[in-house]
């Protein structure tokens, strides 16, 4: 595995972290409802991790695509 794909792996581990902290969140807000008054920091802080993650995974993954693409392509010979 190099660079990009070690990087990759990062980037899918953490876009599955912030999910789970997301997805924890939302429950003990559906379940407790809590009324701290950081609350509505916590979840906007764990939203923004998660997109943070989601965009840093995609755009690692479009990137690989891509190079693969233009790898097979290359190795085809024209």
């Amino acid at each position: 595995m190099g660079t990009s794909g070690a990087a990759e792996a990062r980037a899918k581990k953490a876009l599955g972290l912030s999910f789970v902290l997301a997805a924890l969140l939302n429950l003990a807000d559906a379940v407790w409802n809590p009324s701290i008054s950081l609350w509505p920091a916590v979840r906007i802080g764990a939203s923004t991790l998660f997109t943070i993650a989601l965009v840093a995974y995609l755009v690692l993954w479009i990137s690989r695509k891509r190079r693969r693409s233009s790898d097979s392509s290359a190795a085809g010979g024209d």
